[in-house]
C-alpha cells in the first residue's frame, strides 16, 4: 500500500481501529454496534421506526412473538422490558414487507424499514447564475441526509434548473438542492467522472408533496482538486466492475477494470466525496461485494473486498420448504452482520441475525400464511461495518444511493424453492 494510504476489509480501517468516518452509535460514541460481546442492558424498550431517516407511522412492531404494538407519527413505539435480548418482528401497513430483527440488546433501537412505494413528489426549479461551465448536475437532498432525486443536463442560456423529486414520509420536506458544474463525458449515457470541477452551490429549499418550490442559486467556484489513485484486491474468482466516484448526490463511473485505479477529485471542503468498488463472483452477476471509503484528504486510497457468504440449504429448486426448514450458510466476513431474504409473491420479508441458520418466520396473524405448492426464492446479504445486530438495523442501505461512510455490502447467490402442496 502507498504511504499515506488507507484501507478498507470487511469493514475495518488498515490495524484493527473503526474506519475513519464510520457511523458511531450515539449513546457511546463507540464504531457502530459496539464489540461484539459487549454487555447487554436491561430495561424498556422505546425505539423508533424510520424510512429514509423521517419517522414512519402505521408500522406494527412484534416483541418476541408476543406483544404487538402500532408506531406513532413520530415513528415511535415502546416495550416493557423484554430481557437482555429479544426480537422483533416490523410488518408493513401495506402488509407486503416484514423486518425480523434476531438478537437486539439496545434499549432504544433506531430501525431503518424500507418502504419503496414513494407517497409523494414535487419539483424544485429556478435559475443559475454564477460559475455555470460544461455540464450541470443537479440533486436535492433531504435535510435527513436522503438522496431523493438527481440528474444532468447540458448548460445553455438562459441557465435554468429543474429537480423532481419523490418520497415516503411527510407532506413537506426540507433539504437542500445541490448543483454542481464539470467538464464530464458520457459513456453509454451514463457520466464519466470529471476531468475538471467547476462550480458548486447548496441551497436550502422545502419540497411540497404536488407542488414546486422556486429557489434561484448562485454557483461558486471549485477551490481545487488533486489525483487519486489505489491498489484493489478482490476475493479468488471473483471479477471487477466499474468503480464509482460519489460527490454530493452524483455517482460517476471511472470506466477501468483492473487491480489500479486512478480519477480525479476535488478538494474543496464543501464537497464531501466516497468511492465506491464492487466485485462479481461465478457466475457472473450472481455473488457481489461492494466497499465504499471516504475519499481522504491526502494520499492515495486501497481497497479489499471481502467474499460474499454461499447459501448451504436447502439447495436450489428444492421443494416442500414449510414453516420449519432450516435455512444456512456460510458465516459472513468480519464486522459483516447476515441479512436473510426471503421473497414468496407478494411478500418481502428480511431477516437481520448473527446466526448462520434461520426459519421462514410466522406471519399468518399479519396477513401472511405461508402459500401452498408456491414459488419462492432466497439469498444472504452482507452489511457493514457493524459488530452486532444493534449496529446493523442503524446503517443505511449500502447499495442504493451512493452512501459516504464507509460500508461494506455483500449478496449472495440466488436460491429458488417451492413450499410444501
Amino acid at each position: 500500500m502507498p504511504a499515506g494510504g488507507t484501507t478498507l476489509s470487511g469493514g475495518m480501517a488498515a490495524g484493527g481501529a473503526a474506519a475513519a468516518g464510520s457511523p458511531t452509535d450515539a449513546a457511546g460514541g463507540s464504531p457502530l454496534g459496539g464489540a461484539a460481546g459487549a454487555p447487554a442492558i436491561d430495561g424498556p424498550i422505546s425505539g423508533m421506526v424510520l424510512h429514509g431517516g423521517r419517522p414512519l407511522a402505521g408500522v406494527a412492531v412484534i416483541l418476541n412473538a408476543g406483544a404487538t404494538t402500532l408506531t406513532g407519527k413520530d415513528g415511535t413505539f415502546s416495550f416493557d422490558d423484554p430481557g437482555p435480548s429479544y426480537r422483533l418482528v416490523l410488518v408493513s401497513s401495506s402488509g407486503t414487507f416484514a423486518l425480523v430483527v434476531d438478537g437486539m440488546r439496545k434499549r432504544q433501537p433506531r430501525l431503518q424499514f424500507s418502504q419503496t412505494e414513494p407517497e409523494c413528489e414535487g419539483n424544485i426549479q429556478g435559475q443559475l447564475s454564477g460559475s455555470v461551465q460544461g455540464s450541470i448536475l443537479e440533486g436535492f437532498v433531504a435535510a435527513d441526509g436522503e438522496v431523493l432525486t438527481y440528474g444532468s443536463t447540458v448548460y445553455n442560456e438562459p441557465s435554468t434548473y429543474k429537480l423532481y423529486a419523490d418520497w415516503r414520509g411527510p407532506s413537506a420536506v426540507g433539504g437542500k438542492a445541490v448543483i454542481l458544474s464539470a467538464l464530464i463525458g458520457k459513456y453509454y449515457q451514463q457520466p464519466i467522472v470529471p476531468t475538471q470541477y467547476l462550480g458548486y452551490a447548496e441551497q436550502p429549499a422545502t419540497v411540497k408533496c404536488g407542488g414546486t418550490a422556486t429557489a434561484d442559486v448562485t454557483m461558486g467556484p471549485v477551490t481545487g482538486q488533486r489525483e487519486l489513485s489505489g491498489a484493489i484486491s478482490l476475493p479468488e474468482g471473483y471479477h471487477p466492475s466499474y468503480p464509482s466516484l460519489g460527490i454530493g448526490p452524483f455517482e460517476f463511473d471511472l470506466h477501468k477494470l483492473g487491480a489500479n485505479y486512478a480519477c480525479s477529485v476535488p478538494t474543496d471542503p464543501a464537497l464531501s466525496a466516497g468511492l465506491r468498488v464492487t466485485a462479481y463472483g461465478d457466475p457472473p452477476d450472481l455473488p457481489f461485494s461492494s466497499v465504499t471509503q471516504t475519499v481522504p484528504a491526502s494520499g492515495d486510497l486501497d481497497f479489499e473486498l471481502p467474499k460474499a457468504a454461499i447459501p448451504i440449504l436447502p439447495a436450489t429448486d428444492t421443494a416442500g420448504v414449510t414453516l420449519a426448514t432450516k435455512f444456512s450458510w456460510t458465516a459472513p466476513a468480519e464486522r459483516v452482520v447476515t441479512y436473510a431474504r426471503f421473497q414468496i409473491s407478494p411478500w418481502t420479508i428480511l431477516e437481520v441475525t448473527e446466526a448462520s441458520e434461520t426459519t421462514i418466520p410466522d406471519l399468518t396473524a399479519y396477513g401472511f400464511a405461508l402459500p401452498k405448492a408456491a414459488d419462492g426464492s432466497w439469498g444472504i446479504e452482507g452489511r457493514g461495518p457493524a459488530a452486532s445486530v444493534d449496529g446493523a438495523v442503524e446503517l443505511r442501505d449500502a447499495v442504493g444511493n451512493f452512501v459516504y461512510s464507509d460500508a461494506v455490502y455483500t449478496r449472495a447467490e440466488q436460491r429458488f424453492f417451492k413450499t410444501a402442496p
